[in-house]
């Protein structure tokens, strides 16, 4: 007990705040001395970079040197598992400090997933998109949470659904919504971290079948969702200029055309893979 104790003590130690406000923890992990957090990751990570074409290039955008080993390189794991990214700096990149090296952490997470510290809350705008009036109530992490068909502040869900961004405490699905667009990727991580500040009774993953026809010919097809009081929470668009939508459950399963309405965890299974695991 006493070994096991020490060593998740190193983990959490390892773990670095990157903006100060608990959005993206980083592990730098240094050839001297990996770090113990992600170590399993290594080996796969030494036989991508065996055959990657063309070459990784150094984690530091400055830098342009590339990068064919981790030998001699320090390798920096950002975000909380399973929602977990790499970024692998040259050998003459890696013999700068920790202090030398978070400027560039920081530049390479802004340029790839669009985040930074929390944005101010930029108020309520109401929206017409011709179809039904919505209320666009905050942008946080690049995050817009777009609510259909509500009155002026009246979804519970998506206040505390943008409570939680604001506090950095969604930070798999943050992840997950800015580097993927899998709907079942990116509720899995919703799951995640709901669970992870014991909220997790309060939201259902859901997921069915969509037979609405998208702009390339096929219908969306299998699809997954949350549901919190009420509201749909649907987070399919990932990407940096997407929102996240709430509707009225009802409204929503009208609009999508839903069938086959299942719980989540219980489709994975009856699709035979692992929740969080499956492609729309």
């Amino acid at each position: 007990m006493g070994k096991f104790n020490e060593r998740e003590l190193r983990m959490r130690k390892e773990r670095i705040d990157a903006f100060g406000d608990g959005s993206v923890q980083v592990v730098i992990s240094r050839p001297e001395r990996r770090a113990l957090s992600y170590r399993e990751q290594l080996p796969s990570l030494v036989q991508q970079l065996a055959t990657v074409e063309p070459s990784r290039l150094c984690g530091n955008k400055d830098c342009g040197n590339e990068v064919r080993s981790i030998d001699n390189c320090v390798v920096i794991f950002f975000g909380t598992p399973p929602a977990m990214v790499t970024s692998i700096l040259c050998p003459s990149c890696s013999e700068k400090r920790n202090e030398e090296i978070l400027p560039i952490v920081r530049e390479d997470v802004r340029q790839t997933f669009g985040l930074g510290k929390a944005s101010a809350d930029q108020g309520s705008v109401e929206l017409d998109d011709g179809r039904h009036r919505s209320v666009a109530q905050r942008t946080v992490h690049g995050v817009t949470i777009h609510v259909v068909e509500a009155d002026k502040y009246d979804c519970g869900p998506a206040k505390a659904f943008c409570e939680l961004l604001q506090r950095g405490m969604l930070k798999r699905f943050l992840f997950a919504y800015q580097g993927k667009h899998n709907c079942f990727a990116i509720v899995k991580q919703i799951q995640f971290d709901f669970g992870d500040v014991e909220l997790a009774d309060y939201i259902k993953c859901r997921a069915g079948y969509c037979p609405i026809i998208t702009s390339n010919g096929q219908p969306l097809g299998h699809h997954a969702w949350v549901e919190c009081n009420g509201w749909a929470i649907d987070a399919a668009s990932g990407g940096l200029g997407q929102s996240v939508i709430f509707q009225r459950i009802d409204d929503y399963v009208a609009m999508r055309q839903l069938t086959d309405i299942v719980d989540y965890d219980q489709y994975a299974k009856m699709r035979g893979g692992e929740a969080g695991t499956l492609t729309t």
